[in-house]
């Protein structure tokens, strides 16, 4: 895979991140400036109560909100009003507070400060096998005793001096949070996550990108210096956009961002998927569509598969989508084919970076998927619930509304017969209620009826009044 392109667009309501990746939209992150998230913050917390039933407990941190703390066999116990050092790993969803863990990491360009463990760790994707040796070793004597470090993939480009520096600013910010965690007596934010393009610059410079674009004065001029101070190297890969079109609009990439609302993904062969969510899970349907193959329905069904694998892993990247992911594959009965499927879409999750595992195959031919989950999704920032549907997708057909107008003309004939009614509806019932449907009624339950359309109402919504004129 080439290079990547970032651009980052930071306007006054809303900060988006679009990584681009063989000309592609790879990942796209959004922060609205009026939404507050805490993931990844530290907090001195008290304990409110503890729930043995639940293995949990539940922590007043200083928001609306207890942080759900979960405790393992493994954990040390805690006890109500004890104050408790806790890490936010998920912002609130729905009704929910916050998710919360006792067990603290510090992420830095290079490495992630694990003040509770005791040894170093080498991210799998660092290659070969003597490179992870190589900076586990420098690492090692670059460690302060009793403290666990992490070593991140970005590491394959740095040398000891970068280590080394990325591990004194973590040490510095750790030792101000516990100085600040030492003065506080109630619960409190004591350490607060960094902002989108910062992390940017942590999270996502490195020597695979290509170019930075930012579309901001104030947002450059933070992420120069930050950058400059952090990869002197790679600042210089970062400019200010000055183009006359939108930056996004630019290089092409908001049709994909407009995309990211749709159930329905369209395979470059024809086929197409349906992503359906839930609160506990997502489904994601593979179809055929208008692919017909060339030789046969197996091979039709293979090839729509292998498309489908790659580009929901690219899907699920986007959107962001965490927990329990549940894929209906086109049946396949060759045991080969359905290898291959299953190893095109660990592929497509092998860079990714939250946590994704790929648990194959189930006895009823479906593929789970487990993600980690921890910000609001893009779609969920970007897109409100319908207030027609209320995000179901769904209302209440118009034969069924025309069946409770016509029980409450009833009603009105029988409690005062011969009185004129008026029936006030949406639009989309005037096909149903037209002239003699109306004339039928007047004659069968001794009314006089006159109809009203609104397109103001709800598309369920109507009533039946005395008619005063």
């Amino acid at each position: 895979m080439g290079k990547s392109l970032l651009l980052l667009d930071a306007g006054e309501e809303e900060t988006q991140l679009a990584i681009v990746k063989d000309g592609r939209l790879d990942e796209f992150i959004v922060e609205k400036s009026q939404m507050t998230t805490f993931v990844g913050s530290v907090f001195k917390g008290r304990v409110r109560n503890v729930r043995p039933g639940m293995q949990a407990a539940f922590v007043d941190i200083g928001l609306e909100r207890a942080a759900y703390l979960p405790i393992s066999a493994q954990d040390a116990p805690v006890t109500e009003g004890q104050m408790v050092l806790v890490q936010i790993e998920k912002d609130p969803v729905g009704t929910k507070g916050p998710r919360a863990t006792r067990k603290i990491s510090l992420p830095g360009s290079f490495v992630v400060w694990m003040p509770d463990t005791d040894y170093v760790g080498v991210s799998h994707r660092i290659t070969p096998d003597s490179l992870r040796e190589k900076l586990r070793q420098t690492v090692e004597r670059l460690r302060p005793p009793g403290v666990g470090l992490i070593v991140r993939t970005a590491a394959q480009e740095a040398d000891a001096d970068d280590l080394a520096q990325d591990i004194d600013h973590l040490s510095l910010n750790w030792q101000t949070l516990l100085l600040r965690a030492a003065h506080a007596t109630q619960p409190g934010l004591l350490y607060r996550e960094y902002d989108l393009p910062i992390r940017m610059v942590r999270d996502y410079l490195s020597d695979q990108v290509e170019s930075v674009l930012i579309n901001g004065e104030s947002a450059y001029q933070r992420v120069r210096e930050i950058a400059t101070e952090r990869s002197p190297q790679l600042a210089e890969r970062i400019a200010l956009y000055r183009g006359k079109e939108p930056l996004f609009q630019h290089y092409g990439v908001e049709d994909d961002i407009a995309a990211l609302g749709s159930r329905r993904v369209e395979l470059p062969c024809g086929g197409y998927l349906v992503i359906d969510g839930t609160e506990a899970l997502t489904v994601v349907d593979v179809n055929t569509g208008k692919y017909t193959g060339e030789t046969s329905l197996a091979e039709t069904a293979f090839l729509t598969n292998c498309q489908a694998a790659v580009e929901i892993g690219r899907q699920v990247r986007l959107r962001d989508i965490g927990g329990i992911v549940v894929v209906d594959f086109i049946d396949l009965h060759d045991n080969k084919n359905r290898e291959t499927v299953l190893k095109l879409l660990e592929q497509a999750f092998s860079g990714d970076r939250m946590k994704a595992r790929v648990l194959g195959w189930t006895p009823a031919g479906l593929v789970e998927i487990n993600r980690k989950k921890s910000r609001r999704s893009a779609a969920t920032i970007l897109y409100d619930a319908c207030p027609t549907c209320q995000g179901t997708g769904k209302i209440t057909a118009a034969a069924k509304t025309a069946q409770q107008i016509r029980q409450l003309v009833a009603q009105r004939g029988r409690e005062m017969p011969g009185q004129a009614l008026l029936l006030e509806v949406h639009p989309r019932m005037s096909a149903l209620l037209d002239r003699r449907t109306l004339a039928e009624w007047e004659s069968q339950y001794a009314v006089r009826l006159r109809m009203q359309t609104s397109a103001a109402l709800h598309p369920e919504a109507f009533s039946v009044l005395w008619d005063r004129h």
